[in-house]
């Protein structure tokens, strides 16, 4: 099953008039618009036969939908036959209540997107983000629609199960021998290619292999070599051919799609929708770029700002949220990109696509209070201000009883800790009271005197804290994740409200670079009150959305795109009086119309001192009788 565009509106001229009919015309129009495979399990029919026509909603419960264009597919024989018996008693075995008007009937309106039970529809919904095949050829969902699908049409039956796993076994085998034998079968990339494309059965399958061909393909044919080949071709030709086919998969995929090439590791949402959370009505924000690793919501108090990251929290993380009370009419619809393809987590009442997704990180205001629990919550500090984060001093501790086994967790603990405050010289355990202890330094290296973790000033608490418990959470509280080059592999997408909280400005800007370096394959999506932390961050990975809140329409988000492009040459006045802070007036508020000539215009403030000098030399210099006074161009005053 792949997703389908069809025009709802250009019905074929049987279906239209008062005496529409089911022709051959109409079957034939549709089986080519399918490519003559089935719309559920994609098995290929006969050109000249095609498929049957079947009703997706079936016209025992909706008659009014008999000749519907949208309701409308090819089904195989034998998906026809396993739906036969159970298909009606799903959608309730009652005649449904009859739609407003025509416009209704198409599968995409509100009245049918809103209707429960439901079932994925190839035309409406986007089919890739529901279901993944494992290396046997059977088909697996992360929805309860995706997995009444396969249920309904049995689309885990022998047969499809035994061609998904031919398919992908020749392609196993041509990888093997390439390998193997150092055969010159580079076009394997290009035949997988082929499999993707909506002519080719299986393709939904095909598309998994292509697209995530290095975790699904390519580890598993290396894992089954590494099993059973000992030959001394494999030895000598093994790690360099693995290395050179990653190399050319990869260039077959840039150049193909015309895409530059991405981590597949990487992980960050393109596109969100949100209704009727809190105050929110309905936002809707797309075209976010896929290599954005921060996105930024400014706007005034009581705007909406904490309530579109608890929205987009309860889109990824709903699972842990069955104990808030939220409206049945709230929505938040989640698109985001992971192993270089496109996924999806809905929650809406009766809906929720997501089942696992580990990935997940959120932060409330208020982040300097630990605890010990490893079963916290990972939403809780955004929703609950009394929460806290996890205790990595008591973890810290655990390591330092075996420090060999742990030398590299303890390694790169403290790398993290040192890169995030830049005044922290090191982290040590106090042998008197088993307490963890923090040496701070001066700008001349100089340590002070140890102080506990209660002693280091709020800002420091707060970034060691949500950081060490971010880390924690995005590696399931494992602390294994590769370190080199002063970056590490930790991937994931992180929700923190109110970022610039109890920091310096200098620790502001600073903050958002060291993230930005240390962690490249994570996602922060912020609120901030201050234009600073928009200095430290990568204008070319940076969104900024302003949120602003009407009585008519509830919050509304804007993305200030040309405010982006010019991210990297603004001030922090230009900031602040642009549209993403939205401040009117930048002077004294006790200032007065006719002491305007006394604000200064510069940028910095000691050029203040320096102007003023010059403009007072200037002014003795005019004051002389002399057209060149003899000290004009000295030094000497």
């Amino acid at each position: 099953m792949i997703s389908v565009k069809k025009d709802f509106l250009k019905k074929p001229k049987d279906l239209q008039g008062d005496n529409p009919e089911i022709t051959s015309e109409v079957k034939k129009i549709l089986n080519q618009l399918y490519n003559y495979k089935c719309a559920y399990c994609e098995t290929k029919a006969n050109a000249k036969s095609g498929h049957y026509i079947h009703q997706h909603r079936p016209i025992k419960i909706y008659p009014m939908l008999k000749f519907e264009w949208s309701n409308l597919l090819p089904v195989c024989t034998d998906c026809n036959s396993a739906i036969s018996g159970s298909f009606s008693s799903f959608w309730g075995n009652k005649e449904k209540e009859k739609p407003i008007n025509e416009d209704f009937y198409r599968a995409n309106s509100d009245f049918f997107k809103t209707e429960f039970p439901q079932i994925l529809h190839p035309e409406v919904d986007t089919i890739e983000n529901y279901f993944s095949f494992d290396f046997s050829g059977k088909i697996y969902s992360n929805s309860e629609k995706g997995n009444d699908l396969i249920r309904l049409f049995d689309l885990n039956r022998n047969e499809l199960v035994k061609k998904r796993y031919g398919l992908y076994s020749i392609f196993e085998e041509r990888l093997k021998r390439i390998i193997l034998f150092n055969e010159d079968d580079l076009g394997l990339f290009n035949d997988l290619y082929h499999s993707t494309l909506p002519n080719s059965e299986f393709s939904l399958h095909g598309q998994q292999m292509f697209y995530d061909f290095e975790r699904f393909l390519f580890s598993e044919v290396i894992n089954s070599i590494s099993e059973n080949e000992t030959s001394d071709t494999y030895k000598a030709f093994g790690e360099f051919r693995k290395q050179e086919i990653l190399k050319a998969y990869r260039n077959f995929y840039a150049k193909k799609l015309n895409v530059k090439w991405i981590d597949n590791s990487k992980i960050g949402i393109i596109k969100f929708n949100l209704k009727k959370f809190q105050a929110i009505e309905d936002i809707t924000q797309d075209g976010i770029p896929v290599n954005t690793q921060w996105i930024f919501f400014t706007g005034k108090n009581g705007y909406g700002k904490t309530s579109i990251l608890r929205a987009l929290a309860l889109g990824l993380i709903r699972s842990e949220l069955k104990h808030l009370k939220i409206d049945e009419n709230t929505r938040s619809e989640i698109v985001f990109f992971q192993d270089r393809r496109f996924n999806q987590f809905v929650y809406g009442a009766n809906n929720y696509t997501r089942t696992y997704f580990p990935y997940v990180a959120t932060y409330g205001a208020k982040r300097t209070d630990l605890s010990d629990k490893e079963n916290s919550k990972s939403c809780d500090s955004l929703f609950e201000k009394t929460s806290k984060l996890y205790d990595f001093e008591t973890k810290y501790k655990e390591w330092l009883i075996f420090p060999k086994e742990n030398k590299t967790k303890i390694e790169n603990f403290n790398k993290i800790l040192k890169a995030v405050i830049p005044n922290l010289s090191k982290v040590d355990v106090d042998k008197e009271t088993s307490q963890v202890i923090y040496y701070e330094k001066t700008e001349n290296n100089t340590e002070y005197s140890s102080v506990t973790f209660n002693g280091l000033a709020m800002g420091m608490r707060s970034i060691m804290a949500m950081i060490t418990d971010m880390v924690y959470r995005l590696t399931d509280f494992k602390f294994d994740f590769k370190f080199e080059n002063g970056q590490t592999d930790i991937k994931g997408i992180v929700l923190i409200d109110e970022l610039d909280n109890h920091l310096h400005p200098s620790w502001q800007r600073d903050l958002v670079k060291k993230i930005s370096d240390l962690f490249p394959k994570i996602q922060l999506i912020v609120s901030t009150h201050s234009p600073i932390p928009l200095l430290g961050a990568p204008p070319e990975r940076t969104v900024i959305l302003n949120v602003n809140r009407t009585k008519e329409e509830g919050i509304i988000v804007k993305r200030l795109t040309k405010l982006e492009k010019e991210l990297k040459y603004l001030l922090p006045n230009q900031l602040l009086t642009s549209d993403i802070f939205g401040l009117e007036e930048i002077e004294n508020i006790y200032l007065k119309n006719d002491e305007l000539d006394k604000v200064p215009v510069e940028n910095i403030y000691n050029d203040i001192t320096k102007n003023e000098a010059i403009r007072k030399d200037l002014e003795r210099r005019a004051n002389k009788d002399e057209l060149f006074p003899d000290d004009l161009f000295s030094n000497n005053k």
